[in-house]
This record gives structure tokens, C-alpha cells and sequence, in this order.
């Protein structure tokens, strides 16, 4: 999680242009970063996302996980 908008600045040097300034926000944004080779990829995580794969992270059960899923 992130309360920073690095994921703007990442496009940003990424693309080689002016950009925002670092900015910090009153609320966290759960995100998920993954590699494939050299490229690296992220996105924002739904809440449903970031719940279930911090359970994983836990040691919950795949029921608990689709119990949890469901309310």
C-alpha cells in the first residue's frame, strides 16, 4: 500500500516528460507490481483484491478465502 502517487511519477520518468510533484493522499491504495523478463507492471488493487491476498499472505484457507469473498 501507498499513499503516494509514485505510480504517476513512475509514467512520468517512464515516459521521459515533466511530471507531478510527489504528493501524499489521506487514504492508502493497495497496489500489486509483478516482472515478465525486464518489464515491470502494476496496477491498483480492488478491495476485495488487496483482502484476499492479504489473507494468502496469512496462511488462510482457500474456504476461508471464498467464505470471505462472499459476505
Amino acid at each position: 500500500m501507498t499513499r503516494w502517487n509514485v505510480a504517476a511519477l513512475w509514467q512520468t520518468v517512464h515516459d521521459e516528460n515533466e511530471g507531478p510533484q510527489l504528493m501524499k493522499s489521506e487514504t492508502a491504495t493497495p497496489w500489486i507490481v509483478w516482472r515478465c523478463e525486464h518489464a515491470v507492471y502494476f496496477r491498483p488493487l480492488a478491495n476485495d483484491e488487496s483482502w484476499a491476498l492479504a489473507a494468502v499472505m496469512t496462511g488462510a484457507a482457500f474456504v476461508g478465502l471464498c467464505e470471505g469473498l462472499c459476505d
